[in-house]
């Protein structure tokens, strides 16, 4: 059972942030109260001795864990694997796909991919200064490049455009093509290198072997996922033999997740917040209403839950990207500490069959990802996989396996751009929004840059 109570979670960052300025403008009143002269953990002068290397690789790590379950939920508002019932005026705006630059809750989205491409970007820079040629086999260095490039991926299926410090605004396309595969090659030729090392000094390299193995396929599923986006914005058949390429080596077991955790409340997972805890959002009145009780993978209890505002609505459970999913109907719900998937064998798969097409092993694949659900009725693809259904059929698993993991946006956004008019449930919605007779879906399909750069970035 859902809890109604209010956590601090994300959103105390900016109160805190305030308090604790505050706070040291009241004592720089008293004179030699403090005697320091600087009250930073770090000097900025400091992060350019290669001891803080480390730090800063920790750095980005955490932002993008801190920025990736904010998309998540979000950009499943902004598509359809939820429906928002919070009640400030921003937020069911979100869901209306009708958000403007000045919509300060869609910022976070923004500012936080943008603060995390900042810092992948600017660490990357320090580590080929500060290490010369030793960067080229250093571990932290391709761990610093496959987030920065999975950042670059994420901006590109969520914002309209973004620039690159205080640049013009790149296109999705340059997003992924210009920048996002540049930094996955690079971080699989520096996790190569420093596998080899590691491996001359075995045992001592053990693990150093694993996590260069970790990075590798990171970067491999990433690229693969760029290649393929690519492929539907501009039809280029050589991004087709790039998504396969990219793919094909991952192994089907293979697991990458952004990890959270209960103690600090910056930390806990924001999709618990809003799910679990307060019941901001639901499935009622999205595509995957109709999986309710069916699907194993998208656990949707039968029974209904008030949400904020006081709607009696159904609310999902842990899908299978989480690790507190459980194969079951109803599921479990969300927790703090749920961590969510980011790059997987199984999505390698995916993109490996959608590049390639419905040859008798894809459609074997396929076939194997339907049987998985429970659904007999009304649920989408109820019908054995044939090369006739194949797109259609693995469109509709596709949505099922990557439920709320940050995928649905870019999915739908890479439809509409390749495939046109495809089934409902891989559409955009449209039309009068749920509960309304006066206000309909907006015709935006992504997310804008925030006011703050519009205002003080000279290329806007």
């Amino acid at each position: 059972m859902k809890h109604q109570f209010s956590s601090p979670g994300r959103w105390s960052r900016k109160a805190l942030l305030g308090l604790a300025l505050a706070a040291a403008g009241a004592l720089g009143a008293c004179d030699s109260l403090l005697d320091v002269e600087n009250p930073q953990a770090i000097d900025p002068e400091q992060l350019n001795e290669p001891f803080y290397l480390g730090l800063l690789t920790n750095g980005v790590v955490g932002d993008f864990q801190r920025a990736f379950d904010d998309v998540v939920l979000f950009s499943g508002v902004f598509s359809d694997e939820l429906r928002n019932h919070a009640t400030f005026e921003e937020e069911p705006r979100i869901d209306q796909r009708d958000v403007t630059s000045g919509n300060g809750t869609a910022a976070l989205v923004y500012t936080q991919l943008q603060r995390t491409r900042g810092l992948a970007d600017s660490t990357a820079s320090r580590f080929r200064t500060l290490r010369g040629d030793s960067a080229n086999s250093d571990l932290r260095l391709a761990r610093v490049q496959a987030y920065g490039g999975m950042t670059y991926v994420l901006m590109a299926e969520v914002l309209c455009e973004a620039p690159v410090n205080l640049s013009r605004p790149y296109t999705p396309t340059e997003l992924l093509d210009s920048f996002a595969i540049p930094r996955f090659e690079d971080a699989i030729r520096v996790a190569t290198a420093a596998r080899a090392a590691a491996a001359a000094a075995n045992p001592v390299g053990t693990r150093t072997i694993a996590g260069a193995d970790s990075i590798i396929n990171l970067a491999r599923v990433g690229a693969a996922r760029a290649s393929l986006n690519l492929l539907g914005l501009t039809k280029n058949e050589r991004h087709r033999q790039r998504a396969i390429d990219f793919a094909t080596p991952v192994p089907a077991g293979f697991l990458f997740l952004s990890y959270y955790s209960e103690p600090a409340a910056e930390l806990n997972n924001f999709v618990w917040s809003r799910l679990t805890n307060s019941i901001s959002a639901s499935v009622s009145n999205t595509p995957f209403e109709a999986l309710r009780g069916l699907e194993p993978r998208v656990p949707i209890p039968t029974t209904l839950e008030t949400a904020t505002g006081g709607l009696r609505v159904y609310v999902p459970n842990s899908p299978a990207a989480y690790s507190t999913y459980r194969d079951s109907l109803p599921g479990a719900e969300f927790s703090k500490e749920s961590h969510i998937r980011i790059a997987s064998g199984l999505e390698a798969r995916y993109i490996r069959a959608e590049a390639e097409g419905a040859t008798p092993e894809n459609i074997a694949f396929i076939e194997s990802r339907r049987v998985i659900g429970r659904d007999t009725v009304g649920a989408g693809a109820t019908v054995r996989t044939t090369a006739a259904n194949f797109l259609s059929n693995l469109r509709d698993q596709r949505r099922r396996d990557f439920y709320l993991d940050g995928h649905r946006l870019g999915d739908l956004r890479r439809y509409r751009s390749q495939y046109g008019d495809i089934e409902d449930f891989n559409e955009f919605q449209q039309g009068l929004y749920p509960g309304s007779t006066t206000i309909s879906y907006a015709d935006q399909y992504c997310f804008p840059v925030n006011l703050a750069e519009v205002n003080g970035n000279p290329f806007y």
